[in-house]
């Protein structure tokens, strides 16, 4: 495992792709960022809105077909 300490909303490219991220901060939107970073099949838990009204989005990256 590795961890990462300080801003992280975009990421950490010069490690991606991950299978997971786990983001604890929480911004407005997921951003694409972060979703671009995980592998096919990869996934993020993100708490995602304001201050005091925040909603735990779980995010899995499927691979487009066709």
């Amino acid at each position: 495992m590795h961890v990462k300490v300080g801003d992280g909303y975009s990421g950490w490219p010069e490690h991606a792709p991950f299978d997971a991220i786990i983001v604890t901060c929480a911004p407005n939107h997921v951003p694409q960022q972060l979703t671009n970073q995980l592998k096919d099949g990869g996934r993020m838990i993100i708490p995602v809105g304001e201050r005091f009204a925040q909603e735990a989005v779980t995010c899995l990256k499927r691979k487009m077909v066709g």
